[in-house]
C-alpha cells in the first residue's frame, strides 16, 4: 500500500511538472485543456533543449503528449465524478453506500491513471541518457517551482 501511495504521489508530481498547472480552476476549460496545452508547448521547448537527437526528441514528445492526454482525461473524469457527488448530495434519501461507490470509482480511476503515467515516465527515461534525463528533470523542476512557488524536493 505504501508503494501504491508513493507511486500516486510521484505521478501527481510528474503531472504538475509536465503540464505546469498553476492550481486554479480557471486554468482549465471544461475538457481540461487550457493549462496543459500551454504547458505542452513549454515542455516541447524543454525537450528540444535537453535532447539533441531530433528522432529521440520526437519520441519523448510523443510520450509526453500521452501523459498530458491522460492527465486531461483524468481531469474530465474527476469533474464528472464531482458532478455526480453534488447530485447525490442533493438527494435527501442518498445512502452512504451510494457515496462510497462514487468515491471508490474516483480512487480506482486515479490509481489507473497514476499507474499509466508512471509507466510513461519510465518509457521516457528509457529513451534518454542519464545526462539528458538530468537536464530534462532539472528543467521540469524549474517550471514546477514557478507554478508552485516553492521548491519540489527530490
Amino acid at each position: 500500500m505504501k508503494t501504491v501511495r508513493w507511486s500516486g504521489w510521484f505521478a501527481a508530481m510528474l503531472i504538475v511538472s509536465l503540464i505546469g498547472c498553476d492550481g486554479s480552476r480557471d486554468s482549465y476549460s471544461r475538457d481540461g485543456s487550457i493549462a496543459p496545452d500551454r504547458a505542452t508547448k513549454q515542455m516541447n521547448e524543454l525537450i528540444d533543449e535537453s535532447v539533441k537527437d531530433p528522432a529521440k526528441a520526437s519520441r519523448v514528445k510523443s510520450l509526453t503528449r500521452d501523459i498530458v492526454n491522460e492527465a486531461k482525461q483524468s481531469y474530465v473524469q474527476r469533474r464528472e465524478a464531482d458532478r455526480r457527488l453534488y447530485e447525490l448530495n442533493a438527494n435527501y434519501n442518498a445512502t452512504p453506500e451510494e457515496f462510497t461507490k462514487i468515491l471508490d470509482e474516483i480512487n480506482n480511476a486515479h490509481m489507473r491513471s497514476s499507474a499509466k503515467i508512471l509507466g510513461l515516465r519510465f518509457k521516457i527515461k528509457e529513451q534518454l541518457t542519464p545526462e539528458e534525463w538530468r537536464t530534462l528533470t532539472e528543467g521540469m523542476k524549474k517550471q514546477g517551482d514557478r507554478y508552485l512557488g516553492e521548491s519540489i524536493s527530490h
